[in-house]
C-alpha cells in the first residue's frame, strides 16, 4: 500500500495573497481524486507528525485549516484522514535509524527545519504538501543534512497527479529497472496500460476492454510507440482540449462518429478516443496501419466499432457505473 505524510516544514511567513485556506481545500480535494485511481492503493489516511492541533502552517494548524473548511463533504474527509499520529506510532526505530550517529543528524527543508521528514524519508512514504512557494510545488523535494549528505522525497502538492501516479507504478517494482525487466510479458502490458491510464495529468483516462485488448495484441514497439505519442501530443498541447489538425489527430467523418477522434502517428500507430466533459477521455480502440493493409471497408467498420465502443463508455460514466 502507498502512504502519505503531512508535511509541516513549512515557511513561516507567506505572501499576503496566498489563501491558505483555498489550497489545503483543493488539495484534500485532488488526493481524493489521487486515492480514486484503486492501482495506485492508497491507504485512506494521511499520518502526520503532531495532533492537527499541533501542527502550525504559518499563522494557522492544520485543525483550524479542517475546521474552516466550507464544503462539508471536504470537512469529513479531511477529519478521517488525519487521524493518524504522532508518527512514533507507526514505524519502529531501527527502520529510521540504522546507526546511533544517525540519531544526530539534523535536517532541513528549504531552511526550515525538517529533521522529523527523515521518517517519511526512510520508510518510503510520500509526502502532502500545501504549495505555499515553488519548493513546495517539486514533485521531488530535498532535505539537506546536517552531515553534507540529502535525502529525497516524492511530494504531492495537488497539482502533479500524473508525476506522482507514474512514481507510485514504478515503485510496486521498487522502482528497480532489474525488476521491472523480471515482469513477466502479461505483467509488462500490465504496467503500460496502468502508466498510459495516468498519462494526462490532471485528467481521467478510461480505457474500454476492448481498448486493453487491442493494445495487448501490438507488438511491443507499437504499444511504446502509442505511449509515447500520447505524451508527446500531450505536451504539444493538442489534447485535452482536443484540437484536430487532420495530421496528428483528425476528426472521424461518417453518420455516428461525430465525437470520435483519430490519433496518429508516423510509425503507423492509429488510436481512437473522445473526450467527455473538460476532464475525462476514452481510449476506444487501437490498431496499426499494417493491420488494416489499405483496406477502407476493414477501416470504416473499425471507426464504427470505436464509436460505438466510445459511446458505450460515455453512457457508463453518465450513469455513474464506470470508474478509474
Amino acid at each position: 500500500m502507498t502512504t502519505f505524510y503531512f508535511n509541516d516544514a513549512l515557511p513561516e511567513k507567506i505572501n499576503d495573497d496566498i489563501d491558505i485556506q483555498l489550497m489545503f481545500e483543493t488539495l484534500i480535494r485532488n488526493f481524493s481524486r489521487l486515492r480514486r485511481r484503486e492501482e495506485l492503493e492508497i491507504e485512506n489516511y494521511i499520518i502526520s507528525h503532531n495532533p492537527p492541533a499541533e501542527t502550525k502552517i504559518a499563522s494557522t494548524t492544520l485543525a483550524d485549516l479542517i475546521k474552516g473548511c466550507g464544503d462539508k463533504d471536504v470537512k469529513r474527509l479531511a477529519l478521517i484522514l488525519f487521524q493518524k499520529y504522532p508518527d512514533s506510532v507507526f514505524y519502529e526505530i531501527e527502520d529510521v535509524y540504522k546507526t546511533a550517529e544517525e540519531i544526530d543528524i539534523g535536517y532541513s527543508l528549504d531552511n526550515v527545519e525538517a529533521s522529523h521528514l527523515r521518517v517519511p524519508a526512510m520508510k518510503g512514504w510520500l509526502l502532502l504538501s500545501i504549495p505555499l512557494n515553488e519548493v513546495l510545488s517539486e514533485t521531488v523535494v530535498t532535505l539537506n543534512g546536517t552531515d553534507g549528505e540529502y535525502l529525497s522525497l516524492a511530494n504531492f502538492h495537488g497539482r502533479n497527479f500524473n508525476k506522482i501516479a507514474m512514481r507510485i507504478i514504478d515503485s510496486h517494482c521498487g522502482d528497480n529497472q532489474e525488476a521491472i525487466e523480471a515482469l513477466s510479458g502479461e505483467e509488462k502490458v500490465s504496467r503500460r496500460l496502468k502508466l498510459l491510464q495516468n498519462s494526462l495529468e490532471h485528467h481521467n483516462v478510461f480505457l474500454s476492454e476492448e481498448f486493453k485488448d487491442s493494445f495487448r495484441e501490438l507488438a511491443v514497439v507499437d504499444q511504446e510507440s502509442l505511449m509515447g505519442m500520447v505524451s508527446d501530443y500531450w505536451n504539444a498541447d493538442i489534447l485535452m482540449p482536443v484540437r484536430a489538425d487532420d495530421n496528428r489527430i483528425k476528426k472521424c467523418k461518417g453518420k455516428g462518429n461525430e465525437h470520435l477522434y483519430e490519433m496518429r502517428k508516423d510509425t503507423g500507430v492509429r488510436l481512437y478516443f473522445t473526450e467527455h466533459e473538460p476532464e475525462s477521455i476514452i481510449f476506444a480502440l487501437t490498431h496499426t496501419k499494417a493491420q488494416v493493409s489499405g483496406d477502407k471497408d476493414r477501416q470504416s467498420a473499425i471507426i464504427n466499432r470505436a464509436s460505438a465502443i466510445a459511446n458505450r463508455e460515455v453512457d457508463k460514466i453518465i450513469r455513474g457505473v464506470l470508474c478509474r
